[in-house]
């Protein structure tokens, strides 16, 4: 990925903001996933499962692409 800042109508943007925002999309569409084969409510808390899956696809997105 380019480690260039992001111009937004003026604006600079980190880039960790464009990878937050494919973390995002891709954590909604694992948690329709999820929802579908009902994994989500067999943990015992799935705000916290959700939370811990944004963080490591965050991760995944800045160290590894």
């Amino acid at each position: 990925m380019n480690w260039s800042e992001i111009d937004i109508g003026g604006i600079l943007l980190s880039p960790i903001v464009a990878d937050g925002i494919i973390a995002a999309i891709l954590l909604f569409v694992l948690r329709l996933v999820l929802v579908h084969f009902r994994l989500l409510r067999r943990t015992l808390h799935p705000a916290l499962v959700e939370v811990c899956l944004f963080v490591c696809l965050l991760a995944a997105l800045v160290f590894w692409v």
